[in-house]
C-alpha cells in the first residue's frame, strides 16, 4: 500500500532517480523507523489492526525511560514481601502440571518444586512460549491458546548504549537523516541508515543511547563492538563536521507485531478446568492494548491478581 503511493509520490515530484530520490528514500527510512521502533516489528510485518489496537493514551511523540535506579526498587519490594526460599533465580520452569486439583511445577534441573499451586500466573516472554510451551503444560494449553501463541508476531527493538568521556559535542537529541551524495562520501554504510534516533540519558549525560529497530537489530548483532564504534563515530563526525569526536570508551547493549486474524487479548483469556481457574497468562504480550511495554507488563499482571482475588472472594 505504502510502496504503491509512494512510487505515485515520487513520479509527481519528479524525483524517481537522483539526489532527489536520495533525500526521499531518506526521509522515507525515518518515516518508516518511527512505526518500526513503536511497533517493534519490521515495516513489512506491521498489522494495520494491531496499530489500531495500541493506544497508550499518551500524545504523539512522548517516551518515558527509567531512572538511574530502574526497576531494582519494585524487585527489592516484591523480594522483601516472599521468603528466599521461595524464589529461585536463575531457573527455568520445565513443566506445569494442571491435571490433578492442584497445579505442580518441575524445574528444568529435574527438580519437582515441594510445594502445590492453586493459581499459576505465567509471565513468560511471548518468544519463550513460542519456543517451549507444547512442553511446557500438561494437559495441553486449550487450542484457541496455542493459535494466538503461534500466530502473533514478535520482532526486536533495541536500544545501544555509547559511554563517552566528553559529551560536550552531543545534542540531547538527534535524529541523522544519511543521504548519499550529501555526506563528503557519495555512500552510505547500510548500518548508518539503521540508527535514527539518538537521545542523552537524563541521568547520565555522558551516555548517549540509540535506538534501532525493524531489520537493524540482527545486522547490529552481527557487529563487533569495534566495527560498530567505528560506524557511529564516523556518522557522528560527517553530522557535525567534527573530526575531533572521540570513539565511545564502552558499547552497552541490550541483545515485538504482526497478527493474522488474532488478538493479544487472546492471550489474556485464563485456562479454566472442572469450572476452575488453573492458568493465567500475563506479560505485555497478553494486554490488548499497550502490549510490547512495561506498563501493559503491569497492568496484564495486576489484571490476573485481581482475577485471583475475585475469584477467592467467590469462593470464599
Amino acid at each position: 500500500m505504502y510502496d504503491k503511493d509512494y512510487t505515485e509520490f515520487l513520479k509527481i515530484q519528479n524525483a524517481t532517480m537522483g539526489f532527489r530520490r536520495n533525500v526521499f528514500d531518506s526521509l522515507t527510512r525515518l518515516y518508516q523507523s518511527q512505526f518500526e521502533f513503536e511497533y517493534a516489528a519490521k515495516w513489512e510485518d506491521l498489522s494495520l489492526r494491531a496499530m489500531t489496537d495500541w493506544d497508550d493514551l499518551g500524545g504523539d511523540g512522548i517516551s518515558y525511560s527509567t531512572t538511574k535506579i530502574g526497576y531494582t526498587a519494585i524487585l527489592s519490594y516484591l523480594t522483601s514481601k516472599i521468603p528466599s526460599s521461595k524464589i529461585h533465580l536463575n531457573h527455568r520452569i520445565s513443566n506445569i502440571n494442571f491435571l490433578g486439583e492442584k497445579t505442580k511445577l518441575m524445574l528444568a534441573n529435574g527438580t519437582l518444586i515441594n510445594d502445590d499451586f492453586d493459581y499459576i500466573i505465567v509471565t513468560s516472554a511471548l518468544g519463550h512460549l513460542k519456543k517451549f510451551a507444547q512442553k511446557m503444560f500438561t494437559p495441553h494449553l486449550p487450542k484457541r491458546t496455542m493459535n494466538a501463541i503461534e500466530k502473533i508476531g514478535m520482532g526486536t527493538s533495541s536500544k545501544i548504549f555509547l559511554v563517552y568521556s566528553d559529551s560536550t559535542w552531543m545534542d540531547t537529541f538527534l535524529s541523522p537523516l544519511p543521504v548519499p551524495d550529501c555526506f563528503v562520501r557519495k555512500a552510505i554504510d547500510g548500518i548508518e541508515s539503521e540508527f535514527n534516533i539518538f537521545q542523552k540519558v537524563s541521568w547520565a549525560p555522558n551516555i548517549y543511547m540509540g535506538w534501532i529497530a525493524g531489520d537493524a537489530p540482527e545486522k547490529v548483532d552481527k557487529l563487533s563492538d569495534q566495527e560498530l564504534s567505528k560506524i557511529l563515530t564516523q556518522l557522528f563526525r560527517d553530522i557535525y563536521h567534527n573530526y575531533s569526536i572521540p570513539e565511545p570508551s564502552a558499547i552497552l547493549r541490550s541483545y515485538e507485531q504482526a497478527q493474522a486474524g488474532i488478538r493479544h487479548s487472546d492471550l489474556s483469556i485464563p485456562i479454566i478446568q472442572n469450572e476452575k481457574i488453573r492458568i493465567q497468562l500475563a506479560g505485555e504480550a497478553t494486554h490488548d492494548r499497550i502490549f510490547q511495554t512495561a506498563v501493559g507488563a503491569f497492568l496484564s499482571g495486576r489484571r490476573e491478581s485481581d482475577r485471583i482475588l475475585n475469584d477467592l472472594r467467590k469462593s470464599g
